[in-house]
């Protein structure tokens, strides 16, 4: 591959546009340049330049100095990275601290369904069904329910085992049943140690599905494709209290068929196959 084009490519990976990607790599190679000679040289217009020369700076990416002639020059690359970094992670820590309060406020608010009908929705975006699941649970007043996705412990990274620990904080109550294979022991125990009571059916291949207060579900469809971030997923919401209780009754016979998990990962540590 033609190296100058890969630098760029990979530029690109860490969220710079094609035309930062293409000047920060221009100024670092041929050193501090005008817009105007920067334009000429990139066969593009220089305002159109002054603007991404711009937002390189904004991104630490590029200095400007201010002598006879405006000149911009290329950040070293290994601060740039560092500010790029910086930005990211901060970015990351706003968009957690926003969802936080948003989650916070949102507890205070009554969905206000008309009493003679169900709602119901698709959802066909993994992300959109992480954050659906999140809200769901956290909506949870009494009693909450769930058979979860066979990957268990990839939703910690998701948030989805810190919605179940806080509504249990609040005083939910909280059941469900899985398969305890050894990947997912960690998020078990994790559960286990804030109150909530889990129990194994071994090699569960029956529907997975949330039911918080007999009233509102939210059930998998299609989420255990081997890559659902690839591959087509979808969820189905509803607040149907029927569709509730068909899913309880479901949730209760599994729950008399499972054995306690505490056991199950006894047994897996006599095994040797847990961490």
């Amino acid at each position: 591959m033609d190296v100058d084009k890969e630098f760029m490519d990979r530029l690109s990976v860490l969220e710079l546009t094609e035309k930062e990607s293409k000047l920060y790599y221009y100024l670092l190679k041929y050193g501090p340049k005008t817009p105007t000679k920067a334009a000429k040289s990139l066969g593009t217009y220089r305002e159109d330049t002054h603007r991404t020369l711009t937002a390189l700076v904004d991104k630490g990416m590029a200095s400007v100095s201010i002598q006879r002639h405006t000149t911009y020059s290329a950040v070293p690359l290994d601060v740039a990275l560092e500010s790029l970094r910086l930005g990211r992670l901060h970015e990351q820590q706003r968009i957690q601290e926003a969802e936080q309060t948003l989650l916070t406020l949102s507890r205070d608010l009554t969905p206000n369904f008309p009493e003679d009908s169900d709602n119901f929705k698709m959802l066909k975006d993994p992300l959109k069904i992480i954050a659906e699941s999140k809200q769901t649970i956290l909506r949870a007043e009494h009693d909450l329910v769930f058979i979860p996705p066979d990957k268990l412990g990839s939703e910690r990274r998701f948030g989805v085992i810190d919605a179940y620990i806080e509504a249990k904080r609040r005083g939910v109550n909280i059941r469900a049943v899985l398969d305890i294979v050894p990947y997912v022991v960690p998020a078990t125990r994790e559960l286990i140690a804030h109150g909530i009571q889990l129990r194994h059916y071994p090699s569960y291949r029956g529907v997975r599905f949330l039911v918080i207060d007999g009233r509102e579900s939210l059930t998998s469809i299609s989420l255990d494709k081997p890559r659902p971030f690839v591959e087509s997923v979808a969820a189905f919401w509803c607040n149907s209290p029927t569709y509730a209780r068909h899913l309880k009754t479901l949730f209760e016979f599994v729950w008399s068929q499972s054995v306690d998990a505490a056991e199950r990962i006894a047994e897996l540590s006599a095994l040797d196959y847990t961490e």
